[in-house]
């Protein structure tokens, strides 16, 4: 019996690897934000974490150090995003949220240095419960607005 789930793992990279190269493109092509440059830089970073992942599972090596990296990034990555699209007030709250946050995992991968090869559940939630509310935020701010990049945070039926 033939498995299509190879068949989805080479179309899932490669529909992302095509996805950063069309924000690569059309930010070369068009005057971008500096939110959509954030927004690009993401993309195109996870996609080569994602794609590094892809090629050391195919190899049968160890990748899930990647994984630190791929949330660290997201977290300050995405921040900057959120960052550029709030109130000077909320930016603020923003860089002391992610200077402290990037202390906090400063420090325990510094004394514990052996957690860089293991999961983290602390990284996994103190990076992404800041983007949740970020994301909530945006959508509070974009009420009583025109709204803009709502196409990251909202799906549209």
């Amino acid at each position: 019996m033939i498995s299509i789930d190879p068949l989805f793992k080479y179309l899932s990279v490669f529909f992302l690897f095509i996805n950063a190269c069309l924000y690569i493109w059309g930010c070369r092509i068009h005057k971008c934000t500096v939110a959509l440059k954030y927004f690009t830089a993401y993309i195109t970073i996870i996609c080569t974490i994602q794609i590094v992942a892809f090629v050391y599972a195919h190899f049968k090596k160890n990748n899930l150090y990647l994984k630190h990296f791929y949330f660290i990034i997201q977290f300050v990555v995405l921040s900057l995003f959120f960052g550029e699209l709030f109130t000077r007030t909320q930016k603020k709250v923003i860089s002391c949220i992610l200077v402290i946050i990037i202390l906090i995992l400063g420090i325990q991968y510094y004394t514990t240095p052996d957690l860089f090869y293991r999961f983290n559940n602390l990284e996994i939630f103190i990076t992404s419960i800041p983007l949740i509310v970020y994301s909530i935020v945006h959508l509070y701010n974009s009420l009583n607005k025109p709204p803009k990049y709502m196409y990251i945070n909202i799906q549209y039926n």
